[in-house]
């Protein structure tokens, strides 16, 4: 499916990014439908007409470790010393970096100032939960965005971000009205003035079932608030659409997300937690703008080891590995 022509693609893309909830939505009926304006907007079937891929250097090295993510069905072991469950081993493939010379919007979307940066411990939070009601679910989320924001506040200082909070609004039903237009979805982030989060009635509704649901779609859309401050967001509008642009932005915030997951103390990854996140996964919904069941497993996975916030960065890969 080929992006929209650029006028309906400019407006949507700064607007709505959208969070496609995991595990359930399929079981639950959801269909997650994007919108601007109250005018509904959808793929056109033409190629566009400039397609423009990002040069990438060499990997260091040569050869490069596996490409592939462990097997869902991999076992961590427990370090006898110190009783931490460990992920499975695994050497990860090397990723590149864009080559020197490539256009400005190319670099910015790299963030080499983040990507240097070690993803932040994320202490203090909620365990993971259901919830009975709106009231519990919105205090859940509150709770679990204000820690997550505490955590990434000195990453944003040193960078000489800002540091505001970004506000949260709740809605019930499927969709709701923003400064980025109107959007159908459990949760969205729309970046105009600062960014604003989203939390709707689906995403509610699978809270109640599935214990991770707040904890997932809060890291989700603070990912997309974190591109948002490292420019990433704006520099997609200075370069030629492609229908991979979406899919790297998506797939960046997925795995940036399962990075925030594993630092978060209060999640206690174990055995349990790894074929859990391995099933969510795999039991997905699908859509071109999210990836296919290959990427979200690659960058899904690949965020637990990151080390650094460069270790999830989408923007120099070759189109396949976000297709």
């Amino acid at each position: 499916m080929s992006r929209p022509s650029e006028d309906s693609h400019r407006a949507p893309l700064i607007g709505l990014l959208v969070f496609l909830l995991v595990v359930a939505m399929a079981a639950a009926g959801v269909v997650v439908t994007r919108w601007q304006n109250n005018e509904t907007y959808g793929f056109d079937e033409a190629t566009p007409s400039v397609v423009t891929t990002p040069t990438v250097a060499p990997l260091p090295g040569g050869a490069a470790a596996e490409p592939e993510p462990p097997a869902s069905s991999a076992q961590g072991v427990v370090d006898p010393a110190t009783g931490e469950w460990l992920l499975p081993e695994w050497s990860w493939d090397v990723l590149p970096v864009l080559a020197p010379g490539q256009e400005e919007a190319w670099q910015t979307m790299q963030s080499p100032r983040l990507a240097a940066m070690a993803p932040p411990s994320i202490a203090g939070c909620d365990m993971p939960h259901t919830i009975d009601d709106d009231a519990s679910y919105q205090e859940a989320v509150t709770r679990q965005w204000e820690c997550v924001h505490e955590a990434w506040t000195p990453v944003f200082e040193r960078l000489g971000w800002s540091t505001v909070e970004p506000p949260l609004r709740f809605f019930t039903g499927i969709g709701s009205t923003s400064a980025c237009g109107y959007a159908e979805a459990p949760a969205f982030y729309c970046p105009d003035g600062g960014g604003m989060a989203f939390f709707g009635g689906d995403d509610r509704d699978l809270a109640m079932y599935w214990d991770l649901t707040v904890n997932e779609s809060v890291h989700h859309e603070y990912a997309h608030h974190i591109q948002n401050l490292a420019g990433i967001i704006d520099a997609m509008e200075g370069v030629d659409p492609t229908d991979d642009l979406d899919r790297r932005l998506e797939l960046q915030a997925t795995c940036l997300s399962a990075s925030m997951t594993f630092h978060n103390d209060a999640v206690g990854f174990d055995q349990s937690r790894w074929d859990d996140w391995q099933y969510s996964l795999h039991e997905s919904v699908l859509d071109d703008e999210h990836g296919s069941r290959e990427s979200l497993l690659y960058w899904g996975t690949r965020g637990l080891y990151a080390d650094t916030v460069g270790d999830c960065n989408t923007w120099s890969v070759d189109p396949a590995r976000v297709n």
